[in-house]
């Protein structure tokens, strides 16, 4: 059974990575013209990039996205590769990330608590 994910949950997907809470201080500190600097991204590279997986999804509808791609463009080791550089880049964004909100939850507690490693590590683990 396949399940499709909406256009809406997709836009949500696709700000919550973008315009997260890491992003505030910079986000003040540019002020309205930062409006203009996203616009600018999405004009050059998320919408080309929406374009090209959308492409590639009408002309190859086999379940496998990225690695499926690849394989059959570069071969198997480069769809190894390519998939292989993914996972690693997600081991190393999703600790951080959440370290990041485990530490601004734990200062709005107590603000000793945010430079907890044990805390911290147990955060991260926990979610």
């Amino acid at each position: 059974m396949y399940k499709k994910i909406s256009a809406f949950s997709l836009a949500l997907l696709i700000i919550a990575a973008i315009d997260s809470i890491r992003n505030l201080p910079s986000a003040a500190l540019f002020g309205s013209s930062l409006i203009f600097f996203f616009a600018l991204s999405a004009l050059l590279f998320l919408f080309p990039t929406a374009l090209v997986a959308a492409e590639l999804t009408a002309a190859f509808p086999k379940e496998g996205g990225v690695y499926h791609w690849i394989r059959l463009a570069f071969g198997e080791k480069m769809g190894m590769i390519a998939i292989w550089l993914q996972w690693v880049n997600t081991m190393v964004w999703y600790p951080t990330i959440l370290s990041f909100i485990a530490a601004t939850m734990a200062y709005l507690i107590d603000p000793s608590l945010a430079d907890n490693k044990t805390y911290l590590a147990l955060m991260i683990i926990g979610f």
